[in-house]
């Protein structure tokens, strides 16, 4: 989850034809969460982690969006001068451009989501709406915020939500289901993991998905793991203990330096029938000749 990002303090121009750009004046009586330049007049809210708020969303106590009041442009400009965090961190997750007025939604459909375990469900920035008339269409939906710890376990859970500029109410049934890969870089020179268990139904490690990790000192790789992907365990210095249980990894399916540099007082164990095979393997991908496999 990557928290506390993105742009900050931006200025916003518009254009009908691409070559006389406009400065969009800067909100009257707006009071953001921290004081803003007087060039740059539009402050975004940061990163929360969460779906709830699309990305430009005002840094205000109710995250309102940036109001163009009926102004005609064909492009628009987004000109940043600094971003949230220590480090710098550009860009924006989504960009929503919302008609006002219309018909007015009287029902929205609900919406079903799926994620795998620890990660975040995509909530749809659209949902299917009927108007008063009887015809339908498609309009702009802010979803509440929810307790994203339940996206932790496997299961079925509700994130309510509203459509844009109504009290049309809105449900997401999101599903988590258990993961088939560990994504690259999950947990990258991670500081607090000691020990690691690659589940039953895991069948690929992504590159570097644990490199770095400077307190791992054990680690199970599952049955179903078919893939290791590159320098998926390098420089883990301190990780002693490594149990392979699936019987199904090559040279071309472990990546280059998976376990390189770990520790040199290691114990590998792999399936009975694949130490010939494996040692071949695991050599070639940066095991250290001190290293045992057994």
């Amino acid at each position: 989850m990557m928290a506390a990002r993105g742009i900050k303090n931006v200025k916003i121009e518009y254009s009908t034809d691409g070559q006389a750009w406009i400065g969009l004046a800067a909100p009257e009586n707006i009071v953001y969460g921290e004081t803003a330049d007087t060039d740059y007049p539009f402050q975004l809210a940061k990163a929360s982690g969460e779906n709830g708020i699309p990305a430009t969303n005002l840094n205000t106590a109710d995250h309102q969006p940036v109001e163009f009041h009926g102004i005609t442009a064909r492009y628009v400009r987004l000109t940043p001068k600094d971003s949230w965090g220590s480090e710098n961190y550009w860009g924006l997750s989504e960009v929503v451009f919302t008609k006002q007025g219309g018909e007015e939604a009287v029902s929205a459909e609900d919406v079903e989501v799926k994620t795998t375990k620890g990660q975040l469900p995509e909530l749809p920035a659209f949902a299917d709406v009927t108007c008063a008339s009887g015809s339908q269409g498609k309009k702009a939906v802010v979803w509440d915020s929810y307790d994203t710890s339940l996206c932790d376990q496997e299961g079925q859970f509700t994130v309510t939500g509203k459509i844009f500029g109504t009290e049309v109410e809105i449900r997401c049934t999101v599903t988590v289901k258990r993961p088939d890969i560990v994504n690259k870089k999950a947990l990258l020179n991670h500081k607090k993991v000691t020990s690691v268990v690659i589940g039953k139904y895991v069948t690929a490690i992504g590159s570097s998905a644990f490199s770095g990790c400077a307190k791992l000192t054990k680690v199970t790789i599952g049955a179903s793991v078919k893939k290791i992907g590159k320098k998926a365990f390098y420089g883990c210095k301190k990780l002693k203990s490594i149990t392979i249980r699936t019987k199904s990894l090559t040279k071309k399916s472990v990546g280059s330096k998976a376990f390189g540099s770990i520790s040199t007082k290691a114990v590998i164990r792999v399936p009975k029938g694949k130490a010939k095979a494996y040692t071949v393997c695991l050599r070639a991908k940066g095991v250290g000749r001190n290293v045992k496999i057994k």
